[in-house]
């Protein structure tokens, strides 16, 4: 029998939802897919049916653990779009389709949840709460509401520094602050499982974090000064840094540890040329060389680049980054880490320009 204590979790994207098993030092055990049907009612949206959603999450759980042994799980824990929402009337009924993905509007919910309160005033005023679909699917699960930080920092209303809701930008766009749940940090435990979800009742529910933000801390930038990078063809990149700094074209979220802050960029287009501009944005805005660079990539893209900047950097494929990080989050919660991942060896290689 297979003694080693696992993790599961939920990955939700635009079209499908990913269930997975793994152990805390990051191996994938298990996964199950779920499609989830893409609504597109404008070019510029994705929507969805969040109680098609969850029935999606809960056969995909059911999937991941048939036939596997559930006594070693620890805990579970949710990925999901950041920019993206769920309407809530005042007995916890959804109003209508949620957001799953705000890139087109603007880059964050609130030009949405304008467009809502202007558009369908009826359903704007019976709404009692705005939930990102990540805090969703934790009330569901565990029967609590809370939003975890980096999905507060989605909206455009949360106060990066502060970690928490912006309380005067709220009151300058005339939304009420008690539509929005309490922050919490990622990781926290939020609660106990409920019925129907195919794991044990009253398994821990953790609070995952950001899309982003869960997949660069399983590639190892957990660290101030650590920046990773899409190679050519793969878009964004990304800094820890200590310090909530952004800059021209960089944007600053919360990161998976209290302490640390995500700056992000876009390639803004294909090729190497792209990648070292993304580079030099991001390090300008820390003020500093990155301590260490992450190529998601081939070795043979990760050798240009490390070339083209005339330092070391790692390679990875970033496969199993996602369970990895959110294993570590379910065993920090519960206790069986004292730290998250820094650079896992699992993942990483290094290669050189010298």
């Amino acid at each position: 029998m297979d003694a080693r204590l696992t993790a599961a979790g939920l990955d939700v994207s635009t079209s499908a939802v990913r269930a997975w098993v793994a152990d805390l030092e990051g191996a994938l055990l298990a996964e199950a897919t779920v499609n989830l049907p893409m609504l597109r009612p404008a070019r510029d949206a994705v929507e969805l049916d969040p109680r098609a959603c969850e029935q999606a999450c809960r056969a995909a759980l059911t999937q991941v653990v048939a036939g596997r042994p559930v006594d070693q799980l620890l805990g579970v824990t949710v990925r999901t779009p950041r920019r993206g929402f769920v309407l809530l009337d005042a007995g916890g009924e959804v109003l209508g389709l949620g957001m799953l993905d705000a890139r087109h509007r603007g880059g964050s919910v609130l030009p949405r949840l304008l467009a809502v309160r202007a558009e369908e005033p009826d359903r704007w005023a019976a709404t009692a709460r705005v939930l990102s679909l990540h805090d969703w699917l934790l009330w569901r699960m565990a029967g609590v509401q809370v939003t975890e930080v980096s999905y507060a920092c989605g909206t455009g209303l949360g106060d990066v520094k502060a970690r928490g809701w912006d309380r005067d930008l709220l009151a300058s766009h005339g939304l009420d602050a008690g539509l929005f749940a309490p922050v919490v940090e990622a990781g926290a435990l939020v609660g106990e499982l409920g019925e129907g979800w195919g794991l044990p009742q009253w398994l821990p529910v953790v609070a995952g974090c950001g899309d982003v933000q869960l997949e660069v801390t399983g590639l190892g930038a957990l660290a101030d000064g650590v920046l990773t990078i899409g190679a050519t063809g793969a878009p964004g990149a990304q800094l820890a840094s200590a310090v909530p700094a952004g800059g021209p074209a960089v944007r600053v979220s919360t990161h998976a540890a209290r302490g640390l802050w995500l700056l992000e960029t876009d390639t803004e287009g294909a090729g190497l040329q792209a990648v070292l501009r993304a580079v030099a944005r991001l390090e300008q805005a820390l003020g500093r060389p990155a301590e260490a660079i992450v190529v998601r990539g081939s070795r043979l893209e990760a050798q240009a680049v490390s070339q083209a900047l005339r330092r070391e950097v790692h390679v990875t494929s970033g496969a199993g980054a996602v369970p990895a990080a959110g294993a570590a989050l379910v065993g920090r919660a519960v206790g069986a880490h004292a730290h998250l991942p820094a650079l896992p060896k699992t993942l990483l290689d290094s290669t050189s320009g010298h």
